[in-house]
């Protein structure tokens, strides 16, 4: 997905129980060391937005968890919503009810060289000067690691 763009993912829960259920969100983003983002470093990813953090669900009833992603940088993460119920004031153990595992992947729109024009010398020749065949197929690689770490300075 590029930047500058958004996309969500959606975890449905359906309460057929005859009594409301305190639902509430947490996310694992793991970063680039294998190591899983903190609470607190979870809150400063603004290209991840949750729909609701807690709510209650009422009996017979359908609720859907968003989850956006919409990078402002180039990044790979693993990103797992889980949807937990119990008691309000999480007294209880809570019970894991659904999941939904994604790997959200965010990169720069491409950019490609479609022409090349000049008044006095001919198109082949710009091409070939300016060595536009091997400039696309470079632009069009996947970002590496270091282009990574790059864009996050």
């Amino acid at each position: 997905m590029q930047v500058g763009c958004s996309k969500s993912v959606n975890v449905e829960l359906w309460n057929n129980s005859d009594f409301s259920l305190f639902t509430f969100i947490e996310l694992e983003v793991d970063k680039p060391d294998g190591t899983f983002c903190t609470p607190e470093e979870l809150r400063s990813l603004k290209c991840f937005t949750l729909g609701f953090k807690e709510s209650f669900v009422d009996s017979k009833i359908r609720k859907i968890f968003r989850l956006e992603f919409k990078p402002d940088t180039a990044c790979i993460a693993n990103v797992l919503m889980k949807v937990f119920v119990c008691d309000e004031k999480r007294i209880t153990d809570p019970i894991l009810v659904a999941s939904s595992a994604v790997q959200a992947i965010g990169e720069f729109p491409m950019l490609r060289i479609m022409d090349l024009r000049n008044s006095k010398i001919p198109t082949n020749i710009l091409w070939d000067s300016f060595e536009v065949n091997r400039f696309n197929s470079e632009i069009e690689k996947p970002l590496t690691s270091a282009e990574l770490r790059f864009n996050e300075i």
